[in-house]
């Protein structure tokens, strides 16, 4: 467990983190975009402002998540890592219990060991043990719902009842797919019948009670807190669609056809063998067998067995299923246990048994490492929600107004806002993808991610300001929106210039180690005729003679992140138009060429301006 909690640690994000590449599809049923990253800043922000998360809100996670924080706050944590570190705790939890689930057996030192291994190194367990989400809570709630009914089956008693029905409430509510463990909750209870109906009536009236956690969302709402998800909880439309999870009810029906049953059943397993292993995944499975033959092992086994189909033969869409993650997490461990249990009862047969089943799992756990370690520390030091941070400190005005889709490029905005403080000047917007987030009038100046128009084209917002609005680069990565032109008279003395479009600055500098910043400034002479593409080639030599002179670029469609044709620009229009361009390593810039060209319909470039900035 040790070795697991340093890998662990040692990924864990400084900050808050957004980058977002999609899981592997080994399917191909969801065609790419099965998202790893896009709700981890959302808890992050909401574990410190008392806020309610998307549906199904998990109250009882952002309970406990906003006191954990607080009582963190003397170690001067930053705050992402302080929401970062829950997530930790709960993954050791959820492997504690596994641990436990296996120390119900004799002969379980060795077992446990590869059990925690087989899947400590999963994509998926991997990422959400160390970045703020809802699946390391999920995860133990669902080991902690299998070793307390085990527990009962073992040693019935009243409390032990009511606490299984406690628990089993907190866990449904949490996340509704821990409900598939019923039927080995119930296997592994079934013994506690004999203490009559009067403690299971009680422990359901328990189950219903824990759901009165769903008061936070109400409660938060009203006592104010600033983040707050979709429609108020304070309405009963608002809480219905957390209580409920309606933006999920579209999921939940189940494949009916038999072509379509097969390929989901195949598809859970491609899932788990993505994220476990090939080898991992057969040596789980394998675990049942010697853990339901042996005699001592059985009960262990069936448990885990009847809780690995709720997993594979759930009735819901594949999309809830796989989309949702929980189960998959939920299914590695239980396979984990049943792989523990195995090797337990071939320990029975041969003692020296366990320690080869942990050889195996050491070479697969190292095999998984291999193979996730760049993906995990891809998402994990990403540096870009504090860069979207530090450029919109930077931002020109008192209280410039940000906009931003919501999703994870919002959520370091909101938490630079409402939970560091470093940009609580500023005024931020959830435009939404149909721009109904804006106030109106729209304002006169609005910043946004280059990114943004990815999703809201120039159109949409022209239509929105009911005027062809003007775009200029502000800094690196962002846009300034505006209904009217920043002008200027023509400026008699340019760089370089067209019959329509003239130069007026141009300049280059290092921004770090391997990036160049180049920076320009246009003016239209006249309404340009032509939709002028831009060139920027870099040299690492004097003079720019052949395409292998040019060591990096940043051509562009258009002006202003390739979204600012030029035939929008009018007469006397000012348009900063700036570029961050990645340098290969071990090469050092001394020239940039700069200009406009177009293309004609048989493929032709023409350039109509050049200009050559040597570099000091």
């Amino acid at each position: 467990m040790f070795f697991i909690a340093v890998v662990w640690l040692l990924t864990m994000p400084s900050t808050i983190a957004i980058a977002n590449d999609p899981l592997p599809d080994p399917t191909g049923e969801f065609n790419g975009i099965l998202q790893l990253m896009d709700d981890s800043g959302e808890f992050v922000i909401a574990w410190h402002t008392w806020g309610v998360t998307h549906a199904p809100g998990y109250p009882l996670l952002s309970l406990l998540a906003n006191v954990a924080v607080r009582l963190l706050d003397p170690l001067k944590l930053y705050p992402a890592v302080a929401a970062h570190l829950l997530s930790f705790v709960s993954a050791l939890g959820a492997f504690w219990l596994l641990s436990r689930l296996l120390a119900q057996l004799d002969g379980w030192e060795t077992a446990v060991s590869a059990a925690w291994l087989l899947p400590a190194f999963g994509i998926l367990v991997w990422l959400y043990a160390v970045v703020a989400e809802a699946y390391a809570f999920g995860l133990l709630l669902a080991m902690g719902l299998l070793y307390t009914a085990l527990r009962l089956g073992k040693h019935p008693t009243t409390r032990g009842i009511l606490w299984l029905g406690l628990l089993f409430g907190l866990a449904v509510g949490h996340h509704r797919t821990l409900l598939f463990l019923g039927p080995a909750l119930l296997w592994a209870a079934w013994p506690a019948r004999r203490l009559g109906w009067r403690p299971w009536a009680g422990a359901a009236g328990l189950a219903a009670l824990s759901l009165l956690i769903y008061l936070y969302l109400p409660l938060v709402a009203w006592a104010g807190s600033p983040w707050v998800y979709g429609r108020s909880p304070t309405t009963w439309a608002g809480f219905s669609d957390a209580f409920f999870a309606r933006e999920y009810s579209a999921r939940l029906t189940p494949p009916t056809t038999l072509p379509e049953i097969t390929a989901a059943l195949i598809g859970r397993l491609r899932y788990l063998a993505q994220e476990m292993s090939p080898v991992g995944l057969a040596v789980g499975l394998f675990g049942f067998i010697p853990g339901l033959l042996h005699p001592k092992t059985r009960y262990l086994a069936v448990m885990l067995l009847l809780a690995f189909f709720g997993y594979w033969l759930a009735p819901v869409s594949q999309g809830l299923l796989i989309r949702s993650y929980m189960m998959i997490l939920v299914a590695s461990l239980i396979l984990a246990a049943a792989w523990g249990t195995g090797l337990i009862a071939l320990g029975q047969w041969r003692t020296w048994m366990p320690l080869l089943g942990l050889l195996v799992t050491a070479s697969i756990a190292a095999h998984n490492i291999r193979q996730h370690s760049a993906y995990v520390w891809f998402h994990t030091k990403d540096q870009s929600g504090a860069r979207m941070i530090a450029e919109a400190a930077q931002l020109p005005g008192e209280h410039p107004v940000v906009g931003e889709v919501w999703g994870p490029r919002f959520f370091p905005l909101a938490y630079g806002q409402l939970v560091t403080g470093e940009l609580a000047h500023i005024r931020l917007y959830d435009l939404r993808s149909d721009l109904s987030g804006l106030p109106s009038p729209p304002p006169d100046t609005l910043f946004v991610n280059e990114e943004v128009f990815y999703v809201i084209p120039l159109a949409q917002w022209q239509e929105k300001y009911n005027t062809a609005v003007s775009l200029n680069s502000q800094g690196t990565h962002m846009i300034a929106i505006r209904p009217h032109p920043i002008t200027a008279p023509l400026a008699t003395s340019p760089l370089a210039a067209t019959t329509d479009i003239q130069l007026l600055s141009a300049t280059a500098k290092l921004v770090a180690e391997n990036s160049l910043f180049v920076s320009l400034q246009w003016q239209a002479l006249s309404p340009p005729d032509h939709d002028y593409s831009v060139f920027v080639h870099v040299s690492d030599r004097p003079q720019i003679v052949t395409s292998d002179d040019i060591i990096a670029q940043g051509d562009r469609r258009h002006p202003v992140a390739g979204f600012y044709p030029t035939t929008n620009w009018r007469t006397g229009e000012l348009v900063q138009d700036n570029y961050l361009i990645s340098l290969p390593d071990g090469r050092i810039p001394r020239l940039v060429a700069v200009g406009l060209y177009t293309v004609t319909p048989d493929g032709q470039f023409n350039n109509h301006l050049r200009y050559e900035l040597m570099l000091p």
